[in-house]
């Protein structure tokens, strides 16, 4: 399994710079990690994190907050969790908007007290929001809010750190570099030719691996 040092060896030696002339480590470094959070982003999220918040609730529906805003690394919310009115955690659903209004009707967002409740299900605002309905009412207030979420991985911490997808992706990465390297250089030509390898490994390893369904593509997840 290739180390981040490894890694930057093979693209020096890939860019004919194996002196350290023309790029420095640190470059390196930050073509590396754009790499592997772009493979991730792109084949599918494995790295899971945790968040946790509290609901903004209130019998004012201008005072209600619906929507609650995850970590900027967020890929999709996995899995969602509220405490209910008696403090007891339940799992929420998640839908789309389109479906709230299928399920609730047209004015699920009006100003109405008849949306202020106990939140029933949750819906995607943005990549990184998720919103409530109905909204939290006073009851709900200080409840506890609980997500596990798909996350873009974290830059390299040192040398010795190697990406946290497969090992047969590993070399795509190099190539990744590869690109950006020559770009730097204005040979455009070549750097044409190295992401178009990058790319193709990516399809190649995409088109022969067996993948969960909730991987291939941006959804959320609602099982």
């Amino acid at each position: 399994m290739p180390t981040r040092s490894a890694l930057r060896t093979e693209v020096r030696r890939l860019l004919n710079d194996v002196n350290s002339i023309r790029f420095s480590d640190g470059q390196i470094n930050t073509w590396l990690d754009m790499g592997n959070s772009d493979v991730v982003t792109r084949l599918g999220p494995f790295d899971i994190a945790m968040q946790t918040g509290t609901l903004v609730g209130s019998d004012t529906f201008a005072s209600s907050e619906p929507n609650y805003q995850l970590n900027v690394n967020t890929i999709r919310i996995k899995e969602l969790f509220l405490e209910d009115e008696d403090d007891k955690e339940r799992k929420i659903e998640i839908i789309t908007q389109e479906e709230l209004a299928t399920r609730y009707g047209s004015t699920w967002a009006d100003n109405n007290t008849s949306n202020l409740g106990e939140p029933q299900v949750a819906y995607q605002v943005d990549y990184n929001v998720f919103g409530l309905y109905p909204r939290p009412n006073l009851a709900s207030n200080g409840n506890t809010w609980r997500t596990y979420y798909y996350r873009v991985p974290s830059a390299f911490a040192s040398d010795s750190d190697t990406p946290i997808f497969l090992d047969a992706l590993h070399d795509c990465l190099s190539w990744y570099c590869v690109s950006r390297g020559k770009a730097q250089l204005g040979d455009m030509d070549g750097s044409d030719w190295a992401l178009n390898r990058y790319e193709t490994l990516l399809r190649i390893f995409y088109s022969s691996t067996a993948f969960a369904d909730e991987l291939k593509a941006f959804r959320w997840d609602v099982s």
